[in-house]
């Protein structure tokens, strides 16, 4: 079965509903869908539908959806307790949002050239092309260190690793030199899908992405948390990340001095606490969605505060570089649950670590609150109807690291 977009003629209004025919393997029109969700700059043209899309077939119950329905989840649990086991899309779609909606309700969706399994597995009718090398490649570097590179160990410690996205035109003869964006996992380490979210950021805007990968276990198997505080068992990850960023540095021209960082979740908790110990290192700052903060602080003991944040890390609080840093702070307006953060038994809880609030959002505006009271501007993005999901965040940090860098490249 298949979907096929037709535009519907609506008898006396300059409007039409985009509908959407499910077909069966014959070809056969099964039955028909009127999308139900229309954007703000079609709404002069398409009329949205009222009836859900569900259809009785030899397989199944089968929901339908199109285009922009895929930004409501809503409509997907709506289609899935009326008995949808599977769901249709017709027209555009991102792949990681459909990855969450089959997710979510346990269902099969199938999209153009693409199935995603209840677990979010994706199966592709015709695999994604690899890019190939062109001009300027293959002399210093191989073909696996150009466009979504291999995962490479750290050189100066092999535990850790990071993988890049070099734009494919990058030519190991010209002089061009490319800011570096650094993206932080959170806790499910997922550094190359996070790599793959920012290719097209990449590609248009000439920069390289490094993902580091911070593995769960080291020095205590079972640990998921070791990053988030900077330090862990003598482990300075800071150093860590600012290794790799010199060792891209000596591979490819890149501008090492000041780059982009961005971390959700776990990753938010290191990119904040980053930015205490290395402003002059950061060109801007995106902070997403961190379980637990550390204040701006001088009667607080780290990570609640900074009071010892030179005794611990040899280096003072430096403001003044503070504020010369681009800051956002990134969440979703939906981001509300407190079981993984409030949970007085785990191994990383202090007391006080809920002083600022009890929820995500809650704590993430104390946050800006006190970078607002020591003089630091803040982007501040709450994005509606979004949880605790790092990916459905990167459009509004993407659009922060655009306006960053064009800022930068204005000044230079």
């Amino acid at each position: 079965m298949k979907m096929a977009s037709i535009v519907e003629p609506i008898e006396g209004s300059a409007r039409a509903y985009d509908t959407s025919a499910l077909l069966d393997s014959a070809g056969r029109e099964v039955a028909r869908y009127r999308r139900m969700h229309i954007g703000d700059a079609e709404s002069a043209t398409i009329e949205p539908g009222a009836e859900l899309g569900l259809a009785e077939t030899p397989i199944g119950t089968v929901g339908m959806t199109s285009g922009y329905d895929l930004q409501f989840s809503d409509l997907y649990r709506r289609l899935t307790l009326a008995g949808a086991s599977m769901i249709f899309h017709a027209g555009e779609y991102d792949e990681r949002r459909l990855q969450k909606r089959a997710v979510e309700n346990g269902v099969f969706l199938f999209a153009e050239g693409i199935v995603v399994d209840p677990g979010g597995a994706i199966y592709r009718e015709h695999p994604p092309k690899v890019p190939r090398p062109s001009k300027g490649h293959g002399k210093a570097l191989s073909f696996y260190e150009f466009g979504p590179t291999a995962l490479f160990a750290s050189r100066s410690d092999q535990r850790f690793s990071y993988c890049l996205y070099v734009p494919i035109d990058y030519d190991e003869d010209a002089e061009t030199r490319y800011p570096l964006v650094v993206v932080v996992h959170g806790t499910t380490r997922t550094a190359q899908t996070y790599r793959d979210e920012f290719a097209a950021f990449a590609e248009r805007h000439g920069c390289i992405v490094l993902a580091p990968l911070f593995p769960g276990g080291i020095e205590e198997p079972g640990d998921l948390d070791n990053y988030k505080r900077i330090e862990y068992r003598g482990i300075r990850f800071d150093h860590v990340l600012l290794d790799m960023v010199d060792e891209v540095s000596e591979k490819y021209r890149t501008e090492p001095e000041r780059f982009l960082l961005h971390g959700f979740s776990g990753g938010g908790h290191f990119a904040h606490r980053f930015f205490y110990l290395h402003p002059d290192r950061l060109l801007g700052v995106s902070i997403g969605a961190p379980g637990m903060i550390t204040l701006i602080d001088p009667e607080r003991a780290w990570w609640l505060g900074t009071a010892d944040l030179e005794e611990r890390f040899g280096v003072p609080l430096r403001l003044d570089e503070m504020r010369k840093v681009a800051v956002q702070m990134v969440i979703g307006g939906e981001d509300t649950d407190t079981w993984e953060i409030n949970n007085h038994d785990s191994p990383g809880w202090v007391d006080g670590a809920d002083v600022a609030g009890r929820t995500r959002l809650e704590r993430l505006a104390a946050l800006r609150e006190n970078y607002e009271q020591a003089g630091i501007p803040v982007r501040h993005d709450v994005v509606p109807g979004v949880a605790h999901d790092g990916y459905d965040l990167l459009e509004p940090v993407r659009n922060f690291f655009a306006d960053t860098l064009a800022g930068h490249r204005t000044v230079v």
